[in-house]
């Protein structure tokens, strides 16, 4: 049996509903990210877990224990949010123990497991500091050994890291993974962030609108995107109206591609969804499949990339975005108003009926 089950979990607030018929089912040690836009109901799917707001109708099993009406204080979670929520008038330490003191834990057992767990998360030298003393990862790792502190069962995160700055939500992202596996702790993090998840994930589940769009390791969701929302939310994407052409081809404007059709029928109408990094740009020759001549319009530095904005004859007034790094760049001298040639590998096309969102 899994470790937690979410079986058809609904969440009101009156005539709205946040989570829709949810299941899910998360093994022991697992690291799971749900990940999503504000208002996607990953936090108050998260927060039923915890039993800080009962779902309307569903059931929640952990650990083989039916916990579905259970209050918080009879569940086996620790939780960290982005606030922190550290007792500013206590120190690091009566923050770290505050929980193992309500539990009624020897003194001695306390002091050792307070230790342990300042070491653990590297702030052995910071224990008789307060909160206000200490930089924001500093307290975010604070607040980490305090849900662990217990050692329960399941980790739960609601983003832990947001409230953080880029270099330092970089470092902690790697620190909570690595402590992750060595305490081999189940943990569900929630978060906006599609970067986020895709490094720390062992599963992704992308929620929208209250249900569950797709679940998968992150290459499944970056690679095989379920739905257009999916693959719009997760990474760059260009998207182009076209039709099914046959079996094994589309057409976009006169422009007609290899690609994979299985299950759409010829004359159908479709989403045809192309990733910017995957256009070939290097190499290409007449016997390339998937070419086509075109002009760049515009380039957007990003850093590591240059997005290329071109437009083809055979495309019409569509525009098709190509992400390119800076060494290729360099070699191919990329700038507005010069031709080039293009290509679409078949195997990197991925085409959604029409409508489907």
């Amino acid at each position: 049996m899994s470790y937690l089950l979410l079986e058809n979990i609904t969440k009101r607030f009156g005539a709205f509903t946040a989570v829709d018929r949810v299941s899910l089912a998360i093994e022991e040690g697992e690291f799971v990210c749900f990940l999503g836009p504000s208002g996607c109901g990953k936090t108050t799917l998260l927060r039923a877990i915890a039993g800080l707001d009962f779902q309307s109708e569903g059931r929640i099993v952990q650990a083989g224990r039916d916990v579905s009406m259970l209050p918080p204080r009879e569940r086996d979670f620790g939780i960290v949010f982005q606030s922190y929520a550290l007792f500013p008038n206590l120190t690091v330490r009566q923050n770290i123990a505050y929980g193992l003191e309500n539990r009624g834990m020897a003194r001695r057992a306390i002091t050792e497991r307070v230790a342990e767990l300042l070491k653990l998360v590297g702030l052995e030298d910071q224990g008789d500091k307060y909160p206000a003393q200490l930089s924001g990862g500093q307290q975010q790792r604070v607040a980490l050994a305090r849900a662990l502190a217990p050692s329960p069962g399941l980790l739960l995160l609601d983003e832990p890291l947001s409230a953080l700055d880029a270099k330092v939500r970089l470092y902690l992202r790697h620190e909570i993974r690595d402590l992750q596996r060595k305490l081999h702790v189940t943990t569900i993090m929630v978060t906006h962030d599609q970067e986020e998840a895709l490094s720390i994930a062992d599963r992704i589940v992308v929620m929208h609108g209250g249900r569950i769009e797709q679940v998968g390791n992150p290459i499944q969701i970056y690679q095989e995107p379920a739905t257009p929302f999916v693959a719009d939310f997760v990474g760059s994407m260009n998207f182009l109206e076209g039709v099914v052409v046959e079996p094994g081809r589309c057409r976009i404007a006169d422009l007609v591609l290899e690609c994979a059709t299985d299950g759409l029928a010829p004359q159908q109408a479709v989403t045809v969804a192309i990733r910017p990094e995957d256009v070939v740009v290097r190499a290409v020759t007449a016997e390339t499949r998937n070419r086509v001549s075109g002009r760049i319009l515009r380039t957007d530095f990003l850093g590591p990339f240059l997005r290329v904005e071109i437009g083809a004859d055979r495309l019409g007034a569509i525009r098709l975005l190509v992400d390119l790094s800076i060494n290729l760049v360099r070699d191919l001298d990329i700038e507005p108003g010069r031709e080039m040639e293009l290509a679409v590998p078949p195997e990197r096309i991925r085409l959604y009926p029409a409508g489907v969102h």
